[in-house]
């Protein structure tokens, strides 16, 4: 009976050491192999998935922070407020940061296999360089006088007006002061994210490698145009005749700007005269942007009609023109995201949902804070 209860014992004990032995296995070795999704023959292992998840839980709370301080110096602010209940929601959806995650890590594989397609590649030194900047430390001005407020940048599109969070008062920033910053930020970022040093600079040079690859694909985005000046006066939809009478005394030479300023109900241009601005093709709506571009530097001698109303419209002026830098952006940023599209359609792209109940839900708020507080 003793030997049966000792081999009993004996067995029991070498399956639970097997189960055991195998779930350390699985959680330390197989998981962080297992890929989450395969990009052509490219594996993203759920190693680099988790760690990519957890950056940008930081990033979420960073932004978290910054509108927490704000308001702690200007008040409490609705639009404020309403964003940081809206990362409290993201935070609390770990799933949902996941997919959209996968999604960066996939674009960041194809990004990288275009540029090596296009042979464009970052150097060691622009990769410290691009550090270097981040920390504000310039290595040509020592000693220099710096306030050093390391931030990288967020994996997926941060939102817009995200407020700076404020710094205390510069000091003299020397090598030395630059390589201690450096790498306590490397500790305190390995503490909430896992990422290793290596990582943070594979991240520098992605960074890098995504600027240059933008600018190669949208290198021929139009920055110069034709644009025209011209100004207008407005009147309602139930006011046609009267619209006719004002068009028939501008034609007649009474002065636009005191007909403008009178009957005008567009408020915004109305007081000067009825000025519109320079403006490229696209810059007003279709029906009138078509009339003012295929018209001489005149007055036009019809109404044009738009949903807003009647329109009587004068062409002052048409030149080339550098486009304005807010519509170049998006020009850009346009030609980019169609060509990223394509380049994923014509792409084989596999996904996995196994990760989702392994989804990091670390660090959360209060980890976060914590960690701030003693560092």
């Amino acid at each position: 009976m003793r030997r049966w209860i000792l081999g009993v014992l004996g067995v029991t004990s070498a399956a639970v050491f097997l189960l055991l032995s195998y779930a350390i296995v699985e959680q330390q070795v197989l998981t962080p192999k297992r890929a989450v999704a395969i990009v052509g023959t490219v594996e993203i292992p759920f190693a680099d998935f988790d760690k990519a998840v957890r950056y940008q839980r930081v990033q979420l709370m960073n932004e978290y922070q910054s509108y927490y301080k704000l308001m702690q110096y200007i008040g409490t602010q609705k639009e404020y407020q309403d964003r940081l209940d809206q990362i409290e929601v993201q935070l609390d959806n770990p799933v949902d940061i996941g997919r959209e995650t996968l999604q960066y890590l996939i674009r960041r594989q194809l990004v990288q296999q275009q540029a090596q397609i296009m042979g464009i590649a970052i150097s060691h030194a622009e990769v410290e360089k691009k550090i270097q900047s981040m920390f504000g430390y310039d290595p040509s001005n020592i000693p220099s006088t710096a306030n050093p407020s390391p931030t990288l940048e967020p994996l997926l599109t941060p939102t817009a007006g995200t407020p700076s969070t404020p710094f205390p008062t510069s000091t003299p920033y020397t090598e030395q002061a630059f390589q201690e910053l450096y790498s306590d930020f490397i500790d305190n970022l390995s503490v909430e994210t896992r990422m290793t040093e290596a990582n943070i600079k594979q991240l520098f040079k992605f960074q890098l490698l995504a600027d240059k690859v933008r600018d190669e694909v949208t290198r021929d985005v139009t920055v110069e145009e034709e644009h025209v000046n011209a100004r207008h006066i407005l009147l309602g939809l139930m006011n046609r005749e009267l619209a006719l009478d004002v068009l028939e005394r501008v034609l007649a030479g009474e002065d636009f700007a005191e007909l403008a300023n009178e009957f005008s109900i567009d408020t915004a241009s109305a007081s000067d005269g009825g000025e519109l601005g320079w403006f490229p093709r696209g810059g007003l709506i279709a029906p009138l942007d078509k009339i003012v571009f295929d018209s001489e530097i005149e007055i036009v001698t019809t109404l044009v009609e738009t949903q807003f109303g009647y329109h009587i419209v004068e062409v002052l002026g048409r030149e080339i023109r550098r486009v304005q830098e807010e519509i170049v952006r998006q020009r850009r940023s346009e030609t980019y995201e169609q060509w990223m599209a394509e380049v994923y359609d014509s792409s084989v792209v596999n996904t996995f949902d196994w990760w989702e109940s392994k989804v990091p839900t670390e660090p959360t708020l209060e980890q976060y804070f914590r960690n701030q507080q003693q560092q």
